[in-house]
C-alpha cells in the first residue's frame, strides 16, 4: 500500500506564510528530506498548505539528485490534494495543477509549473495542501540528505474577514 509522508509544515512543526490583505503576495519554501528507503509508485508526499483565501502567484519546483540509479526514471506530478490538511487517508488523491507527471532527472533541477492550471485555480474558505505523488518509481534511492523542495508564491484573494474580493 502506497505511504502517506508529512512535511514539517502539515504537522504543524512550521508555520505557513499568509499575507493579511487583498492581492498581498507572501513566499513560502516547503522542504522535504528524501526516505532513506526511496520513493515507490503511489507513494504520497503532503508537502505544504495553499491557506483559505489565497491562490497561485508562481512557483518553482527545487531539488537534489533524487534517484540514484544511472538511468533516472523516478516520475511525479505536485498538485492540490483533495481531503482535509494534515488528515492520513489512504483514499486522498493528488492534482496535478501545478506540475504534470515528470522526471526530474538525475541532476539537481529548478523548474517552472508545467499546467497552466495554476493560475486559474481559484481561492476557496479552506486551506489546502500541495501534494506530490510518485508516478514512477526511482531506480535506487537517493544520495543521504537530498532535499525536495517546492517554493510558492501565493496572494490574498480577500482582505482577512472581509467579504469575497477578487483582484
Amino acid at each position: 500500500m502506497p505511504a502517506i509522508y508529512q512535511s514539517r509544515w502539515v504537522t504543524g512543526q512550521e508555520m505557513t506564510a499568509v499575507g493579511c490583505n487583498a492581492g498581498e503576495v507572501v513566499q513560502n519554501l516547503f522542504e522535504f528530506p528524501m526516505p532513506a528507503a526511496g520513493l515507490q509508485i503511489g507513494d504520497i508526499i503532503e508537502l505544504g498548505i495553499l491557506p483559505a483565501h489565497n491562490r497561485f502567484v508562481d512557483a518553482l519546483f527545487v531539488s537534489d539528485k533524487l534517484d540514484g540509479g544511472g538511468t533516472p526514471a523516478l516520475a511525479f506530478k505536485i498538485g492540490v490534494m483533495s481531503g482535509v490538511v494534515g488528515v492520513v487517508d489512504a483514499t486522498r488523491t493528488v492534482g496535478q495543477e501545478l506540475w504534470l507527471p515528470f522526471n526530474p532527472g538525475d541532476y539537481s533541477t529548478i523548474l517552472r509549473p508545467s499546467n497552466k492550471e495554476f493560475v486559474v485555480l481559484p481561492a476557496v474558505s479552506y486551506d489546502r495542501s500541495i501534494g506530490l505523488q510518485v508516478t514512477a518509481a526511482a531506480q535506487a534511492a537517493a544520495p543521504a540528505g537530498a532535499m525536495l523542495r517546492v517554493q510558492t508564491r501565493i496572494a490574498a484573494a480577500s482582505n482577512f474577514g472581509g467579504g469575497a474580493g477578487t483582484f
